[in-house]
């Protein structure tokens, strides 16, 4: 309740309790004692002051906790993918901020992966977008059930998940990375007749220390460029950012890119 809401209560209160004490202390002076009608009365119009405000407040209190609960929700699917489930674009976004403003004030290392499903856009042109659903549903829900409590997982393009892992270095970032590559052909997707596909994924890896000032952008643009170069060197594998940036100029994208670099 507000604090505007519990004013008016108390004052309220304070009212109807002044006509009690006002009629009973009329009746006191003029008679002598306390009539039991005339109290009867005097607590009536006590009542009749205080009921009607409490159950204004009441029904006000109910409505900021209904328009409370509305806008939790609505927060709540802003910030969740529709399909998959998991956090949109700009929880990825402020969560890359976050954890890259915490990385440096630990010094503990920080991880980025970005993953894109091999072939996407002929698995919807095969098999229709309904199967393609599929796949984003299946695939999300296996990185989500192979991340940690900590890490963070969001869907930020099209056919393309990131999973930001705090406290982990480049060495672990790969080895989740590749654990996650392997078991993703595992999805059971099944197309409208009856086809099971096996899909696989590109992962493109990105760290930092923490011992310096940590860039967000930066972080992700280089785990992007690694998907890049996995993309072009075959698909189906993992490529960490550590290779020297001249690899990357032969890297073409051939996914269709989210409507534009992650701005953080």
């Amino acid at each position: 309740m507000t604090y505007v809401a519990r004013l008016l209560t108390f004052l309220s209160a304070g009212l109807a309790l002044s006509a009690v004490l006002a009629l009973v202390w009329f009746d006191r002076a003029h008679n002598g004692d306390i009539r039991t009608n005339h109290l009867i009365v005097a607590m009536a119009v006590g009542a009749g002051v205080l009921v009607p405000q409490s159950l204004y407040h009441r029904d006000r209190l109910r409505l900021i906790r209904r328009s409370a609960m509305v806008e939790g929700e609505r927060d709540r699917f802003a910030a969740m993918d529709p399909l998959t489930g998991l956090h949109t674009r700009g929880v990825l976004r402020k969560q890359l901020r976050r954890q890259a403003e915490r990385c440096v004030m630990s010094s503990e290392p920080l991880a980025l992966l970005v993953l894109h499903i091999d072939h996407f856009r002929q698995i919807n042109k095969d098999y229709g977008h309904h199967t393609g659903d599929l796949a984003l549903i299946g695939i999300g829900r296996c990185i989500r059930e192979s991340a940690r409590t900590t890490d963070i997982v969001a869907r930020y393009g099209d056919a393309e998940f990131a999973c930001l892992l705090p406290a982990t270095d480049e060495d672990a970032a790969v080895g989740i990375a590749e654990r996650l590559r392997q078991a993703i052909p595992g999805t059971q997707i099944t197309e409208a007749g009856g086809q099971r596909l096996t899909v696989t994924v590109s992962v493109g890896v990105a760290a930092v220390t923490g011992r310096a000032a940590v860039d967000p952008a930066d972080l992700f643009l280089r785990a992007d460029r690694a998907l890049l170069l996995a993309k072009a060197n075959g698909n189906d594998r993992v490529v960490c950012a550590r290779l020297p940036a001249p690899l990357y100029r032969n890297a073409q994208r051939d996914i269709a890119p989210p409507e534009s670099p992650i701005d953080v």
